[in-house]
């Protein structure tokens, strides 16, 4: 993430007054919720469901795939890309995606992929308060001045209060659709929107 850059003369006004405003607390890290066994079969269950939907391929097509290992958000790309390539399609990591050739069988084979390495079931399910408010945190102060950092302003965040009611319907707030779709793809590149220690 590039560092935001600070004018001169902000500079100078923060070092007079830090002897008069206190530093914020900073937010403590959320603790997820506990899943249990049968909780995390249902989301993951849920979730390939929906992959396999997108497929558009009848029920009777589906295939019995043996899982190999549950794997962490940050490795879905690279794990993915992998074992498509793998399966005879060149599949590319393309930041938090994957790139390749649109074939036939593409989605057939992604699913075969997410079914055999499935995303822990702690990112599928709804984050809880002390995620909201850890998440909250991170974009209404390091999202932002990344996004300041490539001059883009964006909209004044809400309330904390409203971010939390709202999330289960919006989003809460969403600074990255107000990035440029030309700059979009660099942009998402450096400015991740999911904080690192979410999810513990």
């Amino acid at each position: 993430m590039r560092n935001p850059a600070f004018w001169a003369i902000a500079v100078t006004l923060a070092a007079g007054l830090t002897g008069c405003s206190a530093t914020p607390e900073p937010v403590p890290r959320p603790t997820p919720n506990q899943l249990s066994p049968a909780r995390s079969d249902a989301l993951q269950q849920e979730h390939l469901d929906e992959v396999w939907a997108s497929t558009g391929l009848p029920d009777a097509q589906r295939p019995d795939v043996t899982e190999e290992r549950t794997i962490a958000l940050h490795e879905w790309s690279s794990t993915i890309a992998a074992c498509m390539t793998e399966e005879g399609i060149p599949t590319e990591a393309d930041g938090g995606g994957v790139s390749y050739q649109s074939v036939s069988n593409a989605a057939l084979v992604q699913y075969i992929c997410e079914a055999r390495y499935p995303v822990d079931a702690v990112y599928y399910d709804q984050l809880n308060e002390s995620q909201l408010r850890f998440l909250y945190d991170y974009l209404v102060n390091d999202f932002r001045d990344c996004l300041h950092s490539y001059d883009i302003a964006v909209s004044d965040p809400p309330s904390l209060q409203s971010f939390i009611e709202n999330y289960p319907r919006n989003g809460g707030w969403q600074p990255m659709t107000e990035v440029p779709p030309s700059q979009a793809i660099e942009v998402e590149r450096a400015c991740p929107q999911i904080p690192e220690g979410i999810y513990g």
